[in-house]
C-alpha cells in the first residue's frame, strides 16, 4: 500500500463529483 499511488485516485473522484454538482445545479 502506498499513500502516492492513491492520491491521483482520490483526486479523480474528488474532481468528478464537484463537477457533478456543478453540472447538477
Amino acid at each position: 500500500f502506498s499513500l502516492k499511488t492513491k492520491v491521483p485516485d482520490v483526486a479523480k473522484l474528488v474532481v468528478q463529483a464537484y463537477e457533478l454538482i456543478l453540472g447538477s445545479n
